[in-house]
């Protein structure tokens, strides 16, 4: 997966939707996703520690933990509301930084993260599909 093409091969899907409850964490989109939340958010608290970023870390872990851990278990609407909300965050981190630095580097992390994202909605989409063919 490039950082701005969030296609999955036919090849790839197959696998992901056949061996979802057996792939490791770092196998599947779903998984990748929540570990990306977890580590930005513990990049975050070292960050804020050190002085480096100014961050509300209290209301990233009342936000972001639930939804890592709702993705892991494969519910589309924490993928859909963490696509909305990772957006509307790096959005603003882009308008209010705009004049200190530049913005390439938060518009990345969003096209890293969303793309994670959007392929674990893609994957479970797939499963509901198949599922509802078969019932």
């Amino acid at each position: 997966m490039s950082i701005f093409s969030w296609k999955i091969s036919e090849e790839d899907m197959k696998t992901q939707v056949e061996n979802y409850n057996d792939l490791k964490i770092t196998e599947s989109y779903r998984g990748i996703s929540a570990l990306l939340i977890l580590g930005s958010m513990i990049l975050t608290v070292v960050l804020a520690k050190l002085g480096a970023v100014s961050h509300d870390v209290v209301y990233d872990a009342i936000v972001y933990l639930p939804l890592a851990f709702f993705i892991w278990k494969g519910h589309k609407w924490a993928m859909i509301a963490t696509i909305a909300l990772w957006t509307l965050d790096k959005g603003y981190q882009v308008y209010t930084t705009a004049g200190e630095s530049s913005p390439i580097v938060a518009i990345i992390w969003w096209a890293i993260f969303v793309g994670y994202f959007v392929n674990a909605l893609k994957v479970e989409l797939a499963r509901k599909k198949i599922t509802a063919k078969t019932a």
